[in-house]
């Protein structure tokens, strides 16, 4: 596991095919990112285990006021559509606590963000006093500076020019943020690189929720004094532990739970039990309990769950999905890339084909005589000038065959920043 900082609730990285391993230059610059939509920070990070996701960011701060680690800070995150910036910046993705109108961002989610901004400028002192001058050359960035997009959105871009005062006048003072305890040996006498045999685990060093391992082994790669579940595994990969969870050598470890049903089930990024349930067309509280799974009901990746051989799963088409999108039961944004993938679909598929207009009720999206969608001839409109404007573009489209609304409709997302 690379560096990240101190001050994270979790650490939770992107697939690897989302970012690249390592940066071209030292951290100079910070970019801060909004969601577009309320999530956690859990969720966040979700969203970039997918591997087709081809996005990123180094931390996301939840609407919970959680700080997840998602890249780790020598490796560049693809955030801000500039390699050039990527390379030289840390990138966060911030939550917003409401959807639509300015896009309103929590004061606890922005003090985390002051937070976390302060700590990485302490970690890596290559900037001393940041600017926002409102253009690329500064080092405090946004994301539509380097594309043509409305993130941060409208209320996050007007904080930035006080944050950025705060984050300089605590550089200055030395006032640093109270960070998660270092890790370091406790009182169980254990030390990062123990190898420990456990008979449960938690998706966070604060869970309550004892999960039962999709292994029985693991090697203790952090340790938080104090905390609930003070042990983590793997980096990661395994979860965090208790010294009650851990089997100590002069005791035998317990067999593994024989499985009743013959279906088993492995957890993927993105997951939740009752999507899971969904796809097996069996209740989510019959795999909860079959598995031991109690309130809140987390699972984590790579969990194996058993499930009732008698239930097969079951999925939508394409075609049902994007209908059900244009309609407006995925959201948008953020928010419908998660939904999707946790429902065990494949978002960018999805999206793609609901910008060629599949599944809208009355339309067509392309013309049977070209192979551009209207989305591609909206984008010809916006980025290119192509086809006039008014009347004379309406005729234009109309005359190759496309419908006019749904093309317009696509320029309006395009000029808002709602597609790219």
């Amino acid at each position: 596991m690379g560096t990240f900082s101190p001050l994270c609730d979790m650490i939770m990285e992107a697939d690897k095919s989302n970012y690249t391993a390592k940066r071209t230059n030292k951290i100079y610059k910070q970019t801060p990112h909004h969601t577009a939509g309320v999530l956690t920070a859990a969720q966040i990070a979700r969203i970039f285990q997918n591997p087709s996701r081809n996005a990123s960011c180094n931390y996301g701060i939840g609407n919970d006021g959680k700080i997840v680690g998602i890249v780790p800070e020598e490796s560049r995150a693809w955030t801000s559509s500039s390699p050039s910036n990527d390379h030289q910046a840390i990138t966060y993705e911030v939550a917003n606590d409401q959807n639509g109108g300015e896009w309103h961002v929590s004061d606890r989610a922005i003090n985390r963000l002051i937070d976390l901004m302060v700590d990485v400028q302490k970690r890596n002192p290559n900037t001393t006093h940041y600017v926002y001058d409102g253009t690329s050359k500064g080092t405090i960035t946004r994301h539509d500076m380097f594309a043509n997009t409305t993130c941060p959105g409208p209320y996050l871009a007007s904080k930035l020019a006080w944050i950025t005062e705060q984050v300089n006048a605590r550089i200055a003072s030395g006032t640093e943020p109270t960070p998660a305890p270092a890790p370091s040996p406790i009182a169980g006498g254990r030390h990062v690189g123990d190898v420990v045999t456990i008979t449960g685990i938690f998706v966070s060093s604060t869970s309550t929720n004892r999960l039962t391992p999709s292994r029985t082994s693991g090697t203790i790669t952090r340790i938080i004094e104090g905390a609930k579940n003070p042990y983590l595994l793997d980096n990661g990969n395994l979860g965090w532990t208790n010294d009650g969870c851990i089997v100590d050598s002069s005791q035998p470890a317990p067999n593994p739970t024989p499985s009743t049903t013959g279906t088993t089930y492995t957890v993927k990024a993105g997951d939740c039990l009752s999507v899971i349930g969904e796809k097996f067309g069996v209740n989510w509280k019959d795999i909860a309990s079959l598995n031991e799974i109690h309130s809140p009901y987390t699972i984590f990746k790579g969990q194996v769950l058993q499930i009732p051989s008698q239930y097969k799963p079951t999925l939508k088409s394409d075609e049902e999905i994007c209908a059900e999108v244009w309609a407006g039961k995925w959201g948008t944004g953020a928010d419908r890339i998660y939904k999707l993938t946790q429902a065990g679909y494949n978002a960018s598929h999805i999206q793609n084909l609901v910008n060629q207009g599949v599944g809208k009720s009355g339309s067509s999206s392309t013309n049977s005589n070209s192979s551009k969608s209207a989305l591609d001839i909206a984008k010809e409109i916006w980025y290119n000038g192509k086809y006039g404007t008014g009347n004379e573009r309406k005729k234009k489209v109309e005359s190759m065959g496309y419908n006019y609304s749904e093309v317009q409709n696509y320029v309006n997302q395009l000029a808002s920043g709602k597609i790219k």
